[in-house]
């Protein structure tokens, strides 16, 4: 028995142990010496879902730790899909950041990611081990034993066995963190072997030397360490023979002698002068040198005007240059994309560049020489004007030898001229001289460390050739807004855009209501350098706003009289016609037919809407006209070629209406198509898709209502209103169906359109189907009444047309949105309404609409109080949508699970439900505000107070945001702030939400607002105001049916009575308040009538009975934590929660 008793007193004490040991492990370690491996909460994170997750996360680990903190969301984008377009981008990202949260949820308690609309970073309060962090901290210590952990700790190179794709922003980045961590190891490593070698600690200076030879074969500081220890050691054959091995790999690897250190230093090794006194005569060159860089040879020219931005671009191009294995690069890009300057500053850079970091040898000592091949010049000239560049001085040919023999003997006096030569050559403009590339091909074969950087609006198509995208410059882009006014000049086409401003008007100055002008014409020209340019030569005449009006109307405001500026380039109309003057028939047949087409389309749109083969497009992409994400298989055509091409487009207004007719015909088709596949386990697809897609869809839909084109529009309306409604867009549904309305009955009321005798059954049934979906948006965004007309318009068509399957279908959505309606004043209406929905969907056969059914069944019977078998139902259909994998489907029953757990008591059950609710419409980029606000709820009722009422403040200002502002939302978000302390905000949004309450006319969520308002009355212990905000609320939700909401204002409401010395009434409130809660085992609400009946019977002297009530409920979470539950009870019971009363209270809880 003893033993026994031993045992349970130790069991704390190795509980306490354990717990100690584990909060000094960090939750998270990462290591990226070596082979990547995470753990997390001591076990191994074996799988990501995604490669770019692992990416997101090792970025924003080390920026975190040892660079930027704080991370753009474009920035993120573009590191790991760069060349994807906007919206996949935004959708990737989006989708990794809900990866990241569902493998690490939280480290101590904190997310480990902060995110908002902007930006991502990772929370500064969370604690993780980083092994390259650690590495170099103690690599820059000075105390060797520090420098030996730092050496212990490199298992092998960053991220070694780790790889996204070669032009992946984020492989350029790893590469850079390789080459940092690299040399911090190698330096560490010779600043052991010198002390090692100081010590006459020989083996380990020898294991020490050897290490740097196996990171880096060629490091000389190693090679000239090891061939000192050799010697020291008495080892001097040996020493000799790994110099000569080690020259004989210097001479092939990079065809260079060994250094002058290297060659005195085994001179003394002969000599034996090293073993005089155990010292090296010649110490190894240092890590790094200072000896100036032997200038080279070049015929750049100085910039007339400041370089702005492209260091990612100048940085991926000196990689290449680097390479021996990259020695044609072509950066290609659209006319005034900025390949010129590009090229230049990246050949200005070449200047200083060397060989590698330990030498001073210049990467091209024979020259770096720009080619200009712009027009007029032709192939031909194209070997006199490297020879001029060079300055090659020729050999006189024989005044017999005919010119093409003459012309012969010049370009091989080029081509063994530059044989033996390490040179840079810039040919600029080449796309007109692509017949000439086959010089370009003889240069590479006869001189084998020449480079060549050309810059072309076309692909050369050669061999060798390693292409080089150019996009405009980063501009602020929609989901960055709205910004400070410091943040706009951060973006290079912003600063470009200044300066060039600021040459024309050097007082030119943006006041802070013009940012967003700056920002839409950065937008219309997509970066464009020299579109920016050409804008801004306006500003010394136009407002910037008068810019933006001008920039939507013509090409042709985009042009200047700029002397120094090439001809082809003083407007983009020449740019553009310059392209156009080099396209072959097809293309300018396809070219402006691809103008209809919005950003990212498809391959197979293009070809059924214009006709273009694969080789068409693959030929506009490679002449600039069109981009191409291979990622997202997706083209995309610049704003300002599009402008170009409409043009030449309407030339012809019969081509374009059938273009247009086609364009429409393909979207609304397609859109038909997507209408099972929302409802499956392809939903999310689906809506990325059509997300994608969004710009195409809505001018495809424009152009049918404008044809007036019903069948193509019935085909798409299903699934265009459902991708509406789940992305919050709710606005935009309104829109296109008031637009749909009015063009079919030509603005008559319904009634009387249904008298006319012209209508076909197709017109009427997409009339009516439009009508039901309107309905649901009115409801959506909080017009009760219109909602109840659209939907009782929709129906009185239904019942004119014969009962198709069709017709069925569409009077089952409109029944049920009947219902949705008529619960927001009638659950028992709403039920018999969802009850003959269920019958409908039923009979069709039709398991999504069951599912549906079933759920708003669920609900129903939920708001009636009946708990238990709003579960069962709201579990058949969790069943179907589970078997349908549909992902929105399950995140509903969800979040409406986690409110039965929230009035039941089921704490941590109602928190785990709301998250996943809440993860699956947040990775599915679904609107998740209502879900966040009962989430929000359940928070708060476990106790964490304050983030409840800040999740509920996020959910409305994202709503705000949206242009959506309606009384529910309202409402929760004050009771948030209500339960959390801060009044001023809660007050302040209690009055918005009695004023949208009115104007919505919806009497529960005026009961809803009347019970807040009641309640933040009460922290000043104003009985009459209470009274005058909750008389009536407790009726209205008995009306409805709702009897545990009922409940819980009423318990709010006797206890105003009561302090305002109604007493029997109070009484009588309270007591049917509590047999309620009672009867429908409502935790929620006898938190808030309980604490009512605890200030009576203290009132009444009834002391113990009072403490037994606190000792009850204040040992729940909310009321313990709540400073409401504090200010309006907790303080009357604060005199007698002596240590008298202890044992009153311990026997409560």
């Amino acid at each position: 028995m003893r033993q026994q008793v031993q045992k349970k007193r130790d069991q704390p004490i190795v509980s306490s142990v354990i717990t100690c040991y584990n909060a000094a492990m960090p939750s998270l370690s990462l290591s990226l010496l070596g082979p990547f491996t995470a753990v997390y909460q001591n076990h191994p994170l074996l799988k990501f879902r995604s490669s770019n997750a692992q990416a997101l996360l090792i970025y924003l680990t080390v920026e975190h730790t040892l660079g930027t903190a704080v991370h753009p969301r474009q920035a993120l984008m573009e590191l790991l899909w760069p060349g994807t377009l906007l919206k996949s981008a935004q959708a990737n990202l989006r989708q990794t950041l809900y990866q990241l949260r569902q493998a690490i949820p939280q480290i101590d308690d904190h997310p480990l990611l902060l995110t908002n609309r902007s930006t991502v970073h990772i929370n500064p309060d969370v604690d993780f081990e980083l092994d390259v962090a650690t590495f170099l901290q103690h690599a820059k210590a000075t105390d060797i034993s520090q420098l030996e952990t730092a050496v212990s700790l490199y298992r092998g190179s960053f991220l070694e066995d780790f790889h996204l794709s070669e032009n992946n922003p984020f492989t350029e980045w790893s590469r850079a963190w390789e080459e940092k961590c690299r040399r911090t190891m190698l330096e560490t490593l010779q600043t052991l072997t010198t002390h090692a070698l100081q010590q006459s600690q020989l083996e380990q200076a020898e294991t020490y030397a050897r290490q740097q030879i196996t990171i880096e074969d060629l490091h000389e500081p190693g090679h000239q360490q090891l061939i000192t220890t050799l010697a020291q050691s008495r080892r001097t054959h040996e020493a000799i023979t790994h110099f000569e091995a080690y020259t004989r790999t210097l001479r092939h690897e990079l065809d260079l002698p060994p250094s002058a250190e290297m060659v005195a230093l085994v001179k003394t090794v002969r000599a034996g002068d090293v073993l005089l006194d155990g010292e090296t005569a010649v110490s190894p060159s240092p890590p790094h040198t200072t000896t100036p860089i032997a200038p080279v040879p070049n015929n750049l020219y100085p910039p007339s005007t400041p370089f702005v931005g492209r260091k990612r671009e100048l940085n991926e191009l000196d990689d290449w240059l680097s390479s021996p294995a990259v020695r044609l690069i072509n950066i290609v890009g659209t006319g005034g994309i900025g390949k010129t300057r590009l090229a230049v500053m990246t050949a200005s850079q070449q200047l200083t560049a060397t060989l590698d970091a330990q030498t001073v040898m210049p990467r091209f000592p024979d020259g770096i020489y720009f080619i200009n091949l712009s027009p007029p010049r032709n192939e031909e000239d194209i070997v006199p004007g490297i020879i001029h560049a060079v300055h090659l001085k020729l050999e006189r040919a024989q005044q017999t030898e005919r010119t093409q023999e003459m012309g012969q003997s010049t370009q091989m006096q080029l081509l063994n001229y530059l044989r033996d030569k390490r040179m840079l050559l810039i040919m600029n403009n080449y796309e007109h001289l692509l017949s000439g590339t086959r010089i370009l091909v003889e240069i590479l074969r006869a001189a084998p460390a020449v480079h060549i950087l050309v810059t072309s609006r076309e692909r050369l198509q050669l061999h060798g050739e390693q292409v080089y995208p150019l996009q405009g410059l980063n501009f602020p882009i929609t989901a960055d807004l709205p910004l400070d006014a410091s943040d706009w000049p951060n973006y290079p086409a912003v600063q470009l855009f200044l300066q060039s401003a600021q040459r024309i008007r050097p007082n030119f100055d943006i006041r802070e209501d013009e940012w967003a002008f700056v920002g839409q014409i950065c937008q219309w020209v997509e970066g464009l350098p020299l579109g920016l340019e050409l804008a801004a030569s306006w500003v010394d005449m136009m407002s910037l706003a008068d810019i933006v009006a001008e920039l939507h109307n013509s090409l042709d405001f985009l042009e200047t009289e700029l002397r120094d500026l090439p001809a082809r380039h003083r407007s983009m109309r020449t740019v553009f016609d310059s392209t156009w003057r080099r396209l072959n028939a097809s293309e300018q047949a396809v070219l402006p037919a691809l103008s209809v087409l919005e950003d990212g389309f498809s391959r197979v749109a293009a070809q059924q809407i214009t006709g273009a083969s694969l080789r068409l497009l693959s030929n506009l992409v490679n002449k600039s006209l069109l981009r191409y994400s291979q990622s997202q298989d997706q083209f995309e055509i610049h704003g300002l070629v599009r402008q170009y091409a409409v043009d030449k487009l309407t030339e012809d207004g019969e081509w374009e209406t059938a273009v247009r007719d086609k364009h429409t015909t393909y979207y609304c088709q397609w859109l038909h198509r997507q209408n099972n596949v929302l409802k499956g386990a392809q939903q999310q697809s689906a809506l990325e898709e059509i997300d994608i897609a969004g710009d195409n869809v809505r001018a495809a839909w424009d152009w049918a209502v404008r044809r007036k084109q019903w069948s193509l529009l019935a085909a798409g309306l299903e699934s265009l209103a459902y991708f509406y409604w789940w992305r919050g867009r709710l606005n935009h549904g309104v829109a296109i169906g008031k637009r749909l309305v009015s063009a079919i009955t030509h603005n008559q009321s319904i009634p009387v359109w249904l008298t006319q005798s012209n209508k076909d059954a197709t017109t009427s049934l997409l009339l009516a189907s439009t009508l039901s979906w309107l309905g649901l948006f009115a409801h959506q965004t909080g017009q009760a009444e219109w909602a109840t007309q659209l939907l009782d318009d929709s129906i009185a068509m239904l019942d004119t047309l014969d009962s198709t399957p069709d017709v069925q279908a569409v009077h089952a959505f409109a029944i049920l949105q009947t219902g949705y309606n008529q619960s927001t004043h009638d659950h028992k209406l709403a039920h018999v309404a969802f009850k003959k929905c269920l019958q409908l969907y039923e009979s069709l056969g039709d398991r999504s609409g069951k599912a549906a059914a079933l759920y708003a069944l669920g609900r129903t019977e939920g708001r009636l109080g009946a708990f238990p078998q709003a579960k069962q139902l709201l579990i058949q259909s969790q069943h179907i949508f589970h078997e349908l994998g549909d992902q929105r489907g399950l995140a509903d029953v969800a979040s409406l699970l986690c409110r039965i757990a929230i009035f039941t008591g089921q704490l941590d059950e109602a928190v785990s439900l709301g998250q996943e609710s809440v993860s699956i419409v947040e990775s599915m980029g679904l609107r998740l505000e209502l879900k966040k606000g009962v989430l929000a709820l359940a928070v708060q009722l476990r106790g964490e107070v304050a983030a409840g009422a800040a999740m509920q403040q996020q959910s409305f200002e994202a709503e705000l945001r949206r242009g959506i502002r309606y009384a529910l939302l309202v409402v929760r978000t004050a009771m948030g702030h209500l339960l959390n302390g801060d009044y001023v905000l809660a007050n302040k949004q209690t009055q918005q939400a009695r004023l949208l309450a009115r104007e919505e006319g919806l009497a529960r969520f005026q009961a809803m607002a009347g019970q807040v308002s009641g309640m933040a009355a009460l922290v000043q212990n104003d009985a009459n105001a209470a009274i005058s905000h909750l008389h009536g609320t407790p009726d209205i939700f008995y009306d409805l049916g709702e009897i545990a909401e009922a409940s819980w204002v009423q318990g709010t409401y006797a206890d105003a009575l009561w302090r305002a010395g109604k007493r029997d009434m109070a009484i009588a409130a309270l007591q049917q308040a509590l047999d309620t809660a009672v009867s429908v085992h409502s935790y929620l609400s006898l938190l808030f009538i309980l604490p009512p009946l605890m200030l009576i019977k203290l009132e009444h002297g009834a002391i113990e009975d009072a403490l037994t009530i606190y000792g009850r409920v204040w040992q729940e979470p909310l009321p313990a934590k709540s400073p409401w539950f504090a200010d309006v009870y907790g303080r009357f019971m604060q005199p007698h929660l002596t240590i008298q009363n202890q044992d009153t209270l311990k026997k409560a809880k």
